[in-house]
């Protein structure tokens, strides 16, 4: 965390530097750096470098401090990781399409609690 934590820090620095200098047009060389540490933090946080995912800490608020900034964006960056990373690979429906092809499920109820049955289905 210290690493990315060193990262934010300085990219909340070099955006603040392009920003008094007038914007990317201005100086491309830090925009180019700019871009490439929001990879970085991007990579260190297991994100695919999306611009979904660059707007999680692109946007910080000047009032507060930077140490604050910072703390949020580790926060917005932690709940998208663990998002990104429990999020299935294919929807429940793409994965019933993919399987009734193949003709190789069974379908298997569970009761619950409550008397109603919980189906889901597994390859065989």
């Amino acid at each position: 965390m210290e690493y990315i934590e060193s990262l934010l820090e300085e990219y909340y620095e070099l955006s603040l530097k392009l920003k008094a200098l007038g914007g990317p047009g201005q100086d491309g060389n830090l925009y180019d750096e700019i871009l490439s540490i929001e990879e970085e933090i991007c990579w260190e946080c297991s994100l695919p470098a999306s611009a979904k995912n660059r707007q999680l800490f692109q946007f910080f608020n000047p009032k507060e401090s930077m140490k604050t900034n910072i703390q949020n964006s580790l926060q917005t960056l932690g709940r998208a990781r663990t998002q990104y990373q429990y999020k299935p690979e294919k929807s429940f429906f793409q994965y019933l399409e993919s399987e009734e092809e193949s003709r190789d499920i069974k379908n298997i109820r569970v009761p619950i609690v409550n008397g109603t049955f919980y189906e889901f289905l597994y390859s065989v």
